[in-house]
C-alpha cells in the first residue's frame, strides 16, 4: 500500500507540473541591468514567467513573489506563495543580499538559480496536492488467532481418549463332568467393532497443535478474502511533445516599473575648438533616469592668432537627454543630445592695459558614451562627441587679423558616476 501511495503522489505532482508557467514577481532593484537579468533568468525555465518588480511593489502583491534575503552568514532565495507559505533555498554564489540578481548574471549563475526556483515551485505544488488529497483509510486489524481449537469429533470414541484395555481371559473353572459333544456349527464371519482402532500416542499429542495451526490459517485467509481490492493504478500520462523554441525579446521595463534612477558623476577630458584651440576640461554631471544636466569649464589656454598670443577660457551649462542604446552583462552604450550655453573669454597676452573680453555662444552637443558597472553603484566609461555653436563670434585684433572662434568643438573624455 505504501508503494502505491508514493507512485500516486508522484503522478499527481507531474500532472500539476503540466498546468503551465507560473507568474512570479521578482523583487529586484529598479535598474535596467536588473530588469535584463530577470528576463535572462526566465529564459532558463519553462515552469515560471518572471516579471521585475520594485521591492515596495512586491510587499503589496498577493501572488508568487521571489527575493534574495540574508540567512545567517549567507544568502537565500525566498518564494512567498499566495497561501502565505515562505519557502527558501540557499544561494551559495552570493555573499550579500544587496548584490542580488545582477551579481549572479555577471558570474554566469542564472541557470543554477533557475533550478532553485523550479524546485521551490515543485515543493509548493506538492504541498498543495498533499493538502487537497483525501486521507488514506487505515487497514482493519487482523483477528487474533485462537489459542486452542478442539479437534473434530468422529463417530465412536474420542481420538484423544486412551485405548480401551483388552479384556482379560476368564479364570479357569474346576473340571466338570465331560458333557455330551454338541453338533458341529458352521463358523460365522467375525464382525469389526464400531470402536476406532487405538492410535499412536505421539499422533494423539500433535492433533491439537495441528488443528490450531489450520484454524489460524483459515482466519488469515478469510481476512484476505474480505479485504477490499486495491484501487486500480492510474494510466500513465502521455508524453507531451517538446515545446517549439521561443525567441525572447529583451526589452526594458516601462518607466512606471523601473523607477527614477539618480546618479552623480564627473567628466575629465580635452576639447579642440575652432579653429585650433586645444584645452583641458572638467565637468560635473547629474543624471535622473534618462535626463542629464552638466556644468563645466575649460582651463585658461594660450593660443596664437597670426603670431599674436591670446589667453582663452570657457565655462558652460547644459541639459539634455541620454538614452540607453544597448546594455548587457554590465556594459552599456548611451547616446547624448544636449543643449549648451557657453561663456568664453579672450585676453591679449603681452599687451599692457589689455582688457578681457567676454563672449556668449549657444548650440547643440551630440555624442556617445560607453561604460561598465564596477559594483557598489559605481560606473566608469568614456565619452566622445562634438558641439556646433550656432552663434560663433569673431575676434578682431585692432592692429592685426580677424578670425571666427568656437564655431565647432570636438571633445574626448573619461567619466565616472555613482548611484547614491
Amino acid at each position: 500500500m505504501g508503494r502505491r501511495t508514493t507512485t500516486t503522489g508522484l503522478l499527481a505532482v507531474l500532472a500539476i507540473g503540466l498546468l503551465g508557467a507560473v507568474p512570479i514577481d521578482m523583487c529586484v532593484e529598479p535598474s535596467f541591468e536588473a530588469a535584463v537579468a530577470v528576463v535572462r533568468l526566465g529564459e532558463h525555465s519553462d515552469m515560471v514567467r518572471l516579471r521585475p518588480r520594485r521591492p515596495e511593489a512586491c510587499e503589496a502583491g498577493d501572488g508568487y513573489r521571489a527575493r534574495f534575503v540574508r540567512r545567517g552568514g549567507g544568502v537565500a532565495l525566498m518564494l512567498a506563495t499566495p497561501a502565505g507559505d515562505r519557502l527558501e533555498r540557499a544561494v551559495p554564489w552570493l555573499e550579500r543580499a544587496d548584490d542580488g540578481i545582477v551579481a549572479l548574471a555577471r558570474r554566469g549563475r542564472l541557470g543554477a538559480v533557475a533550478v532553485l526556483l523550479d524546485g521551490l515551485i515543485l515543493e509548493d505544488r506538492a504541498l498543495r496536492a498533499a493538502a487537497a488529497s483525501p486521507p488514506i483509510a487505515a487497514e482493519p486489524p487482523l483477528a487474533p488467532a485462537p489459542t486452542a481449537v478442539e479437534a473434530p469429533l468422529t463417530v465412536g470414541a474420542s481420538p484423544d481418549a486412551a485405548p480401551e484395555p483388552t479384556p482379560k481371559p476368564a479364570a479357569p473353572q474346576p473340571s466338570a463332568p465331560k458333557p455330551v459333544a454338541p453338533k458341529p456349527v458352521a463358523p460365522q464371519p467375525r464382525m469389526r467393532s464400531a470402536k476406532p482402532e487405538p492410535q499412536d500416542p505421539r499422533t494423539a499429542r500433535r492433533a491439537p497443535a495441528r488443528a490450531a495451526a489450520l484454524a489460524a490459517r483459515d482466519v488469515r485467509t478469510a481476512a484476505l478474502i474480505t479485504r477490499p481490492p486495491p484501487p486500480p493504478e492510474p494510466p500513465p500520462f502521455p508524453e507531451d511533445p517538446a515545446p517549439p523554441p521561443t525567441i525572447a525579446v529583451v526589452a526594458p521595463p516601462p518607466p512606471a516599473e523601473q523607477g527614477l534612477e539618480g546618479r552623480v558623476g564627473a567628466r575629465l577630458g580635452a576639447a579642440l575648438r575652432a579653429p585650433s584651440v586645444l584645452g583641458l576640461e572638467v565637468a560635473l554631471q547629474l543624471h535622473l533616469a534618462s535626463a542629464m544636466a552638466e556644468v563645466g569649464g575649460m582651463a585658461p589656454t594660450e593660443w596664437a592668432l597670426d603670431s599674436r598670443p591670446l589667453e582663452i577660457a570657457a565655462a558652460w551649462a547644459g541639459a539634455g537627454w541620454v538614452p540607453r542604446l544597448w546594455g548587457a552583462s554590465g556594459l552599456h552604450v548611451d547616446g547624448r543630445l544636449m543643449g549648451v550655453i557657453e561663456r568664453w573669454t579672450v585676453l591679449r597676452v603681452g599687451v599692457p592695459g589689455a582688457v578681457t573680453r567676454a563672449l556668449w555662444d549657444a548650440g547643440l552637443e551630440l555624442g556617445l558614451g560607453v561604460g561598465g558597472a564596477m559594483g557598489d553603484g559605481w560606473r566608469v566609461g568614456g565619452i566622445v562627441g562634438g558641439r556646433w555653436m550656432a552663434t560663433a563670434n569673431d575676434v578682431l585684433i585692432p592692429d592685426g587679423p580677424r578670425a571666427a572662434l568656437n564655431a565647432w568643438q570636438i571633445r574626448l573624455g573619461f567619466s565616472i558616476d555613482w548611484r547614491p
